[in-house]
C-alpha cells in the first residue's frame, strides 16, 4: 500500500515538473526592424517591438506573442474609436429626428388626399404672384417702348430696373416652388410608405 502511495506522489511531482521542462527546452526567436533574427531563451532588446515566436528543439512553434502596439498604432486605434462614436451618434441623432418627422407627418394629415391639396393650394398661390408678376411686366414693356419714342432715357432706366426686379422676383419663386413640390411629394411618399409599413405591423400581429 505504502509503495503504491509513493509511485502516486512521484507522479504528481513529475507533472508538476513538466511545464517547467518544457519551458527549459523552448527558445524565443524574433525579428528586429532591420531584419535580422535573434534566439535565446529571452527575447533580445532588439525585439521588443517586434512578434516573438516560441519554439522547441525541433523548430516546432509551441507559442507566439503578438508584438506590442506602436503610439502611432495607439493614437490611430484611438482616433478611429472617437470617429466611429461620432458616426454613430450622428446616425442616432438622423434616426430620432426622422422618427420626429415621422410622427409629426402623420399627425397633420389625416391622409395622402390632405397631402395633395395642401401641395396645390401652396402651388396656386406661388402660380398666381407669379402670373400677377408678368401681367406687371408686360405692362411696363409697354410703357417703356412709349418712353423710348419719346426719347425719355432717365424714365426707360428706371422701367428697366423694374422689370428687373419683377424677373429676379419671378425666378425666386420658381426656385419657391420647385422646393415646395419637391417637399410635399417626399412628403407624400413618406407618408404612403409609413401608413403600408404599419398596415404591415398589423397584419403580422394578427
Amino acid at each position: 500500500m505504502i509503495p503504491s502511495l509513493y509511485r502516486a506522489a512521484a507522479a504528481a511531482a513529475l507533472l508538476l515538473l513538466a511545464p517547467a521542462a518544457v519551458a527549459q527546452k523552448s527558445i524565443k526567436k524574433c525579428q528586429d526592424a532591420e531584419g535580422r533574427w535573434h534566439y535565446g531563451d529571452t527575447a533580445a532588446e532588439e525585439c521588443e517591438r517586434s512578434k516573438i515566436t516560441v519554439i522547441d528543439k525541433r523548430g516546432l512553434k509551441l507559442d507566439e506573442v503578438a508584438a506590442p502596439r506602436s503610439q502611432e498604432e495607439i493614437e490611430r486605434e484611438t482616433r478611429e474609436n472617437a470617429e466611429e462614436r461620432t458616426r454613430a451618434e450622428e446616425a442616432e441623432r438622423m434616426r430620432e429626428e426622422q422618427q420626429d418627422r415621422d410622427q409629426r407627418l402623420l399627425a397633420t394629415y389625416e391622409g395622402p388626399a390632405a397631402i395633395v391639396r395642401a401641395r396645390d393650394e401652396r402651388l396656386e398661390h406661388i402660380d398666381r404672384t407669379i402670373g400677377t408678376n408678368n401681367e406687371l411686366i408686360a405692362r411696363l414693356r409697354e410703357k417703356r417702348v412709349a418712353q423710348a419714342q419719346a426719347r425719355a432715357q432717365d424714365q426707360v432706366e428706371a422701367v428697366d430696373r423694374q422689370i428687373a426686379a419683377y424677373e429676379e422676383a419671378n425666378a425666386t419663386a420658381r426656385e419657391q416652388r420647385a422646393a415646395v413640390e419637391a417637399r410635399y411629394n417626399a412628403d407624400l411618399e413618406r407618408y404612403r410608405e409609413l401608413v403600408s409599413r404599419d398596415a404591415s405591423g398589423s397584419a403580422a400581429a394578427r
